[in-house]
């Protein structure tokens, strides 16, 4: 049964991604910035006043117009090579450079999938950690107007691998997840499995998610993510074999 009035939003519904230093105009490369816990997008603006000397009450009317976005979040690494999540580096490294170098571009899409891209200098970082937790911040300020994005339906969506994948009984793998167009602006998923007793949905990031075989299949185990936007499905059979 739906909910009366929708389910709640929260940062997990944003999509924000940054430009990889390697695109070019013509191929752009994003980069999802994982582990994210809060967002706060504020408007300023300065005023001026237009009344004359006589004048008894100021008129003011708007000269100009700021924007500030402050992220904050999780670290977010491999434990096994120590490397951190590419997004969150690649924002942090623009924080420690001064000048035009510092001008990132981020791309940010609410909940419904609509988009726009903002031009931003990543002006401050901030790293802190205690007893049971640690996080990391990073302030930044829009340069320019933020470009809004037209709206592109997704007309498909697809695993890879596609079609069947084979898991070995106590194994994890992670099955990547695409749409078409390329550039679709909500692509947001869920994934289910038919028998989580033998294969387990574990960790969905959002670009991609892991399979774990948790016991011997006699017949393939179908695995389904559906998209949330339109209700286009992919499916991928999986089968949990023995070593």
């Amino acid at each position: 049964m739906a909910r009366t009035n929708g389910c709640p939003f929260s940062i997990r519904n944003w999509q924000i991604d940054i430009q990889s230093r390697a695109s070019t105009p013509e191929n752009p490369v994003w980069i999802r910035i994982k582990g994210l816990t809060e967002m706060a997008l504020s408007l300023e603006s300065e005023t001026q006043d237009a009344a004359d000397a006589d004048s008894l009450f100021s008129e003011r009317f708007k000269t100009r117009l700021s924007v500030k976005l402050n992220l904050e979040g999780k670290p977010v690494g491999d434990a096994a090579s120590g490397e951190m999540d590419p997004g969150q580096a690649l924002l942090t490294e623009y924080a420690m450079m001064a000048g035009c170098q510092a001008d990132a571009r981020l791309r940010l899409a609410d909940p419904y999938g609509r988009a726009q891209i903002m031009d931003v200098i990543v002006s401050g970082f901030e790293r802190k950690a205690d007893d049971s937790s640690q996080s990391v911040a990073w302030e930044m300020d829009m340069v320019g107007a933020p470009q809004q994005l037209s709206y592109i339906q997704a007309q498909s969506v697809a695993t890879a691998p596609s079609g069947s994948l084979s898991i070995t009984l106590g194994q994890t793998k992670r099955v990547g997840v695409s749409f078409t167009p390329q550039n679709a602006s909500n692509q947001k998923y869920s994934v289910a499995s038919a028998d989580p007793a033998k294969v387990k949905v574990t960790a969905v990031d959002g670009l991609n998610f892991e399979l774990f075989g948790a016991q011997k299949t006699e017949s393939p185990v179908n695995i389904v993510v559906k998209t949330m936007n339109n209700a286009l499905t992919a499916n991928l059979q999986v089968t949990v074999s023995e070593a």
